[in-house]
Formats: structure tokens, C-alpha cells, sequence
């Protein structure tokens, strides 16, 4: 029997009074952990808990949408470094740094990962925020920076260069019929194929200096796409590849035809090259929303990413005679019929759409 009071004077029960206090701790903290996840779910950005051996131990929402990957695939079964570049440990250098993360997918998100010590631990909190589409368009504003630079350039000297190369090659043309000369043939075929080559650089630079108006009429993609196709099928049947079309029904758009006919060429050419014999290129267009897609897709090796992230600049070619400026060019036009091309690429192939924007008027 226990006794509760002696005299009148409440007994002191400690063990009671023990549990009292271990239960209000308990109360506290689930209180606190609730708030802690409501904030570590609810921040807005990805957040990751890493282990000092740089194990992920914990992820919010925001981190399995950012990284690709689920809860169960992440925490306490892969490394910091299995999707982050090397060069940034959140242990080894505390702060705020610009990094990219690798998907699941494959694909790249550039981020900047703050990140510091949980007080008290040796586990480190590192706060992610996707900064792609911010350093997407600060690349788009530079190509267009470099676009203006060399349309200017090519203004300013290209009909200076190509006049004295028109008659540099006449000269060589003549030189080769004579007689005396004969032995010489192969020289003289071998500087005026590399005239006409540079003739060519100096076209596409001159492409680039246009400033005259776009020539729009209301215009169907897969018209123009019928009419290439000769052209088209006489390239791929030369490189042993084949071409298929796929046309979807889509509206007349505003677009100057010449244009995107040298659109669709560019990056027709570029897929063949970038494929071996017995590859295979779709062409296809298709509505998506308020846009108009036309879609160019190869089964060559895919676009290494330093490689992607150059595509466009003046000068930059993966092709042993490539000029650089074809995708330059083409990026160019796609601008002045207010289209932007978008790139999707892999070990199966690339994707080039050109996705002709919601501004200029449809007809449905």
C-alpha cells in the first residue's frame, strides 16, 4: 500500500513528477519536429542533410524533384558526390558556391548550394537553389550579344572580301584551261575549292548582316517541309541513312519561308553528319499549346555537354570543315520569326525543336 500523505503533508512522488517532465520533453520535442519538418518540406528549395562521410541522410520534396531521384534511392544509400560535380564538398568548405547537379536523367541543373554545420553534429545542411533558367537566358542574352557582333562585322567587310575572291578564282579558272598550265590542274582545283569554301563562310556571314524586314506570310511548316523533301532524301540515300516524316495538323503561322527552309536544311545536314550509315532521321510537326513545334531527331551519339554548351558560338564546329556559323545562323533566323530552338540530347540521339512562340497569331 502506498502512502500518499503523512500528517496532512502530500507525499512527493519523484518517479511521478520524472515522468511528467519526460513526457512534456517527449510533447516538445514531437512539437519541434513537426515544426522542423514543416519547414524542411515547405521551404521552397531543395534542402539535403549530408553525413560527414558525405552520405545523404535526409531529403525534402524539392530535392527529389531537383535530383530526379526518390526518397528511397537518396537517403542513406547514395553520396553527395554520385550526383554533384566533383570539386564541392559541403564539409569541406562551408558557404555558398555555384555547382551543377546530375539528374537522374542525365541532364544538368545549375544551383547555388549554401550550406553549414547542424550545431552540435558533424552533419552538414546544404540548401539548393536551381538557377538554370537564370543562367540559360544569361547565355541566351551573350549568343545574342555575339550574333549583333558579327552581323555588324560581316556588314562592315564582307562584300570587301568576297569581290576580290570572285576575281581571284576567275583568274585561277582561266590560268587551268591553258595548255602550259596543265601539269598544274590539280593545284589550281585545290585553291578554287578553298575560294568557294571561304565564299561560303563569307555567305553565312552576310546571312547574319541582314537587316531587312522578315518576308512573313501565313505559312504551313509541313508545305515547306513537302517541298525539301526531294533535297532532303537525295542527302540522306547519299550517306546510306534514311528519312522519315512525321506531320501532325497544325495552324498556318506568320513566317518567312525562305528562311525556315534554311533553317530546316541546317540542322537536317547536321543530323546526317552527326549519324553513321544506316541512321535514321524523324521530321516532325506537331502543336503543343499555343506553339507550333517542328521537330528534328537523330540517332547519332548525343551532344557531350562542354560540346553542347558551345553550340552556336561563331567559329565552334565538331566537323573536321565545319565553319561554326550553320547553328549560329540558324538560331539567327529562328529569332526573326520569333521561334527559339531547344536542344534534347543522349547516347540515343539529339532533338532539335524549333518552337515557333505564342506571339505571332495562329490561325486554327
Amino acid at each position: 500500500m502506498t502512502i500518499s500523505a503523512i500528517k496532512g503533508v502530500p507525499f512527493y512522488d519523484r518517479a511521478f513528477d520524472e515522468m511528467i517532465e519526460r513526457k512534456t520533453a517527449e510533447e516538445a520535442l514531437r512539437e519541434s519536429e513537426e515544426r522542423f519538418g514543416a519547414v524542411f518540406e515547405n521551404k521552397g528549395i531543395a534542402i539535403i542533410i549530408v553525413e560527414e562521410d558525405t552520405t545523404v541522410s535526409l531529403v525534402n520534396g524539392e530535392a527529389v524533384k531537383l535530383t530526379g531521384y526518390t526518397k528511397g534511392e537518396i537517403e542513406g544509400k547514395i553520396s553527395w558526390r554520385d550526383f554533384v560535380f566533383e570539386g564541392y564538398n559541403p564539409s569541406a568548405v562551408p558557404g555558398s558556391y555555384e555547382i551543377r547537379i546530375f539528374k537522374k536523367n542525365g541532364s544538368i541543373k545549375d544551383c547555388i548550394a549554401t550550406s553549414s554545420i547542424i550545431p552540435g553534429t558533424k552533419k552538414y545542411v546544404v540548401s539548393l537553389l536551381d538557377v538554370t533558367g537564370q543562367r540559360q537566358l544569361e547565355k541566351e542574352i551573350a549568343r545574342l550579344d555575339r550574333l549583333n557582333m558579327v552581323g555588324e562585322m560581316a556588314a562592315s567587310i564582307g562584300h570587301e572580301i568576297r569581290n576580290p575572291m570572285t576575281a581571284v578564282r576567275g583568274f585561277l579558272q582561266l590560268l587551268a584551261e591553258k595548255k602550259e598550265c596543265t601539269g598544274y590542274r590539280v593545284y589550281f582545283d585545290l585553291m578554287i575549292e578553298e575560294l568557294d569554301r571561304s565564299n561560303s563562310i563569307v555567305t553565312e556571314f552576310l546571312s547574319l548582316a541582314r537587316q531587312r524586314p522578315a518576308d512573313k506570310k501565313l505559312s504551313n511548316i509541313n508545305s515547306i517541309i513537302k517541298n525539301l523533301l526531294p533535297l532532303v532524301l537525295s542527302d540522306a540515300i547519299k550517306n546510306c541513312m534514311a528519312v522519315d516524316v512525321e506531320q501532325g495538323e497544325i495552324p498556318l503561322i506568320y513566317i518567312d519561308e525562305n528562311e525556315i527552309k534554311q533553317i530546316i536544311l541546317n540542322l537536317v545536314r547536321n543530323g546526317l553528319e552527326a549519324m553513321s550509315p544506316g541512321g535514321r532521321m524523324i521530321i516532325s510537326t506537331y502543336r503543343e499549346g499555343e506553339s507550333v513545334i517542328l521537330s528534328l531527331k537523330d540517332q547519332g551519339p548525343g551532344i557531350v555537354p562542354d560540346v553542347l554548351e558551345k553550340l552556336g558560338t561563331p567559329f565552334f564546329s565538331t566537323k573536321e570543315k565545319g565553319t561554326g556559323l550553320g547553328l549560329m545562323v540558324s538560331y539567327s533566323l529562328a529569332a526573326r520569326n520569333n521561334a527559339k530552338i531547344e536542344i534534347e540530347t543522349g547516347t540515343g540521339g539529339t532533338i532539335f525543336r524549333v518552337r515557333f512562340i505564342a506571339g505571332e497569331k495562329l490561325n486554327v
